[in-house]
């Protein structure tokens, strides 16, 4: 779904972008690895609808405008108390993704030309079967912790066990993945993990191995051109971000 052959150009764009961001410190959101991978996506495919679920402080609600000034865009958050980063061109709204009849909002035509980021840190499952049920075209689930992390159970654990964690305040609890899950997610979308822009660590921000998460290669693994200095700072930042394109046969 994504052509990763001569991404020099876009990475500078990026960064030159990046650096003039209005919210310099972004902790507990989206940063440098998954930003990016949200600005490539949304410039490259252009869609002209697009929906944001989890907006925190606003950061990546800033980078989807730079991606598509043209879009209309619809932020979704249940807690404004963090935000600091306000577009007048932004339809804001507290009702939850899985509430909204996007057909109706839409119009099942322009579904189909959505693409929905999740950053909310909800069951990506259940919104994967809201979107559907939705006609929405593409979406991007940045929270796509693998099987023994993260606070919620993502597609990557129900494409990789049977089984995955959620850790809740530090609490890890074992849960088992029903057996039809694995189906229904490839028989309703095709999947694409985002490979880490730059990686010279074998060691994830968990302290386990990106090799057990069945990590892809790093596009860099040394820092060939400055604008990758940034990734190489926030490099433990990269949590396995990925594209879905969703398959109505």
């Amino acid at each position: 779904m994504i052509n990763t052959d001569n991404l020099k150009d876009i990475i500078d764009e990026f960064v030159k972008i990046y650096e003039i961001r209005p919210i310099k410190n972004n902790p507990y959101g989206t940063e440098t690895p998954h930003l990016f991978w949200l600005y490539y996506i949304l410039k490259t495919f252009k869609p002209k609808f697009i929906i944001e679920s989890g907006v925190y402080q606003g950061l990546s609600t800033w980078i989807i405008e730079q991606a598509c000034p043209n879009a209309t865009i619809i932020s979704i958050d249940i807690d404004w108390s963090n935000l600091k980063y306000k577009s007048e061109k932004v339809n804001y709204t507290s009702i939850d993704f899985n509430d909204i009849n996007w057909i109706d909002m839409l119009g099942e035509a322009n579904c189909s030309q959505t693409f929905a980021f999740i950053d909310d840190h909800q069951d990506n499952y259940k919104r994967l079967l809201h979107a559907h049920n939705n006609k929405i075209g593409y979406m991007i689930f940045e929270d796509n912790y693998p099987t023994t992390q993260g606070d919620v159970l993502s597609l990557k654990k129900i494409l990789m066990n049977n089984k995955y964690i959620i850790d809740l305040n530090g609490q890890r609890t074992w849960h088992t993945i029903p057996l039809e899950y694995k189906d229904i997610v490839k028989n309703k979308c095709d999947y694409f993990e985002c490979p880490p822009v730059y990686l010279d660590i074998d060691t994830t921000r968990w302290n386990d191995k990106f090799e057990e998460h069945e990590c892809k290669p790093a596009l860099y693994k040394s820092v060939d051109f400055p604008s990758l200095e940034i990734f190489k700072k926030e490099q433990l930042k990269y949590g396995f971000i990925a594209l879905c394109k969703l398959k109505y046969v």
